[in-house]
């Protein structure tokens, strides 16, 4: 088979043991009857070509349907919009469905690794290193949005303002995409390598360990959303302290001028019988009173050590 779906297709393993490899490029307009030319099961064949799907695993007919997702590397993309992979499996064939535009780069390294000459026994090593190259990359992303939290912190340990916190939102967000998907990958596998009636239980061993990584990457994601919460609170309690700060001069300001501001408000009244309207001196003495009212109030405060 041949069409412009058809991105390659190899015919691998052992002799006397072979079994073929198909990766189809679809989109929208992809004709049904292209499915249908595999021998693909009809309950099968709506799954493959889902807009939107999530990691699962499904054994019907002899076969398996699994769906993967994986770091997108497409140019113009983010990492954590990542790719879907569907994949139908049966012991004699393995068809891989990649989205247009949407290439996963550890099919590309698969079938660059056939061209040279690597081998492979069964259609279960063959997804076990699918596995292994999504696995590598999905650790190295996270790797990337650790090292980005550690120069985040770095910078808080020296000052806040240099923190700059939409960086540590954007990480905060790219980690809960990822385990978004993540999480149920997890569970697809684990039900691949239980039910899957055609590999070995070496295999399912090699499964259950990729599913173990995941868990591991699931808990990193999560320490990373726990450090990047903290930056959030140290950043609000900074913000708060400094007004705090801010609030507590303003009130002893306004102690030391309360008492000044009676005085004026007295003194400034337009009415008969204010005392030293008439002396020529009121207006010092005035001044004088207040100013000295104004240093008792202050040593005050710093004798209670206020400030």
């Amino acid at each position: 088979m041949k069409d412009n779906t058809t991105q390659f297709e190899h015919l691998l393993g052992i002799q006397g043991s072979h079994f073929k490899w198909v990766h189809l490029l679809i989109d929208n307009d992809t004709p049904a009857d292209v499915l249908q030319t595999l021998s693909i099961p009809k309950a099968i064949q709506d799954s493959l070509v889902a807009q939107e799907t999530r990691p699962k695993c499904l054994s019907i007919e002899g076969g398996v349907f699994i769906c993967l997702r994986a770091i997108n590397f497409n140019q113009l993309a983010q990492p954590d919009d990542m790719v879907s992979l569907r994949i139908w499996m049966t012991k004699d064939m393995v068809i891989s469905i990649d989205k247009q535009a949407r290439s996963l780069r550890s099919i590309s390294e698969i079938n660059d690794a056939v061209n040279y000459g690597v081998v492979f026994k069964h259609p279960a090593d063959w997804f076990h290193m699918l596995l292994e190259k999504i696995s590598d990359k999905i650790s190295d992303q996270i790797e990337t949005l650790d090292i980005g939290l550690d120069l985040i912190e770095e910078q808080a340990s020296l000052s806040m303002d240099d923190v700059h916190r939409q960086n540590a939102i954007d990480i905060r967000k790219e980690a809960a995409k990822m385990k978004r998907f993540i999480a149920p990958q997890r569970d697809a596998l684990e039900v691949f390598s239980r039910s899957s009636e055609f590999i070995s239980k070496t295999h399912s061993f090699k499964i259950k360990e990729q599913a173990n990584n995941i868990l591991r990457y699931l808990d990193s994601l999560e320490v990373i959303r726990e450090r990047t919460v903290l930056i959030q609170d140290e950043y609000r309690h900074t913000i708060a302290e400094r007004q705090s700060e801010r609030m507590y001069v303003l009130s002893l300001v306004t102690a030391i001028f309360l008492p000044l501001s009676f005085l004026t408000g007295v003194f400034g009244m337009n009415v008969g019988g204010l005392p030293g309207i008439d002396n020529l001196h009121a207006f010092k003495i005035l001044m004088i009173t207040m100013s000295c009212i104004a240093v008792v109030i202050f040593l005050l405060m710093r004798y209670k050590k206020w400030f």
